[in-house]
């Protein structure tokens, strides 16, 4: 999976999801972490990238329709639980997919 992660989220979730083998890149390490959320969505979408993110604004969906992008996860924000369930469920999708 190709994911772009935002500033608003831990490196470490960048580096978990590396070593599961999907294709994560964060606005941290691409110098992004002070662009706009527009600028952000535009720089994953251009990439065929799934945004993830703690910024509540993505789930407005006149603002982001679905159409306009590869997709967008919002996670509600409980830094270690969410790092914790994010690496669960992707280990869990990477073992059921083979």
């Amino acid at each position: 999976m190709k994911i772009k992660l935002d500033h608003n989220l831990s490196p470490y979730l960048t580096e978990i999801l590396k070593e599961l083998g999907h294709d994560a890149r964060s606005a941290r390490e691409e110098g992004l972490s002070k662009a706009s959320d527009t600028l952000l969505l535009y720089q994953a979408s251009t990439e065929d990238r799934i945004l993830f993110t703690l910024d509540k604004g993505f789930a407005d969906v006149d603002k982001y329709p679905p159409e306009s992008h590869a997709g967008i996860v919002v996670f509600q924000q409980v830094r270690n639980e969410t790092i914790e369930r994010v690496e669960r469920r992707l280990c869990f999708r990477t073992e059921h997919s083979r």
